[in-house]
């Protein structure tokens, strides 16, 4: 089963209104560059029935650059994740 796992969102929006993903920060505090937008769908929340848009986006990570979909529900952005766990970012 996968989780919803809420993310913060960095985003350009152009002056027509198109609105461009640039990174995702995860809760634990680890930020990752998108480096490609591939597309926009709409889509439906299985279990809440929410309507949204789904992204197509191409991370930076490490050593390689990954395939995610980022979803945005109303105003929250979210990431599934196979785990409920995320690690919260450490503070001093």
């Amino acid at each position: 089963m996968d989780y919803r796992v809420p993310v913060a969102v960095r985003l350009r929006v152009d002056t027509d209104g198109t609105v461009q993903p640039k990174t995702i920060e995860w809760p634990d505090g680890r930020e990752f560059d998108i480096v490609r937008v591939g597309g926009r769908t709409r889509t439906v929340d299985r279990e809440s029935g929410e309507i949204g848009w789904c992204y197509e986006v191409t991370l930076s990570l490490m050593k390689r650059d990954e395939a995610r979909r980022l979803y945005r529900f109303g105003p929250i952005w979210y990431v599934y994740c196979h785990s409920r766990y995320i690690k919260p970012a450490v503070t001093s």
